[in-house]
């Protein structure tokens, strides 16, 4: 195999991508720790709801935002917005 295939592709100076933030902030709620963590600037329009293990696998699309043990409340549009955009830059 040829080892120049196993390299990531260079990148230029100054052209590296960066993740555009959200333009709205979200907030999960992990109901059985009763711990949350908001995501996005300002104040939350949205909020989703559910065991800190399914907002994980939710994180990772495992499974979907729609699952029935994931609840949401407020701009769900919004939420699921920057839910659906890079969550790392």
């Amino acid at each position: 195999m040829n080892p120049a295939r196993l390299s990531p592709p260079s990148r230029k100076s100054g052209q590296a991508r960066t993740a555009e933030p959200p333009r709205h902030a979200f907030r999960l709620r992990a109901t059985d720790t009763s711990r949350t963590c908001t995501f996005g600037p300002g104040e939350p329009v949205a909020e989703i709801s559910g065991t800190a293990e399914r907002l994980l696998l939710m994180l990772w699309g495992r499974p979907s935002a729609d699952d029935a043990s994931i609840s949401w409340s407020g701009d769900r549009a919004a939420g699921a917005a920057a839910l659906a955009g890079p969550l790392t830059p």
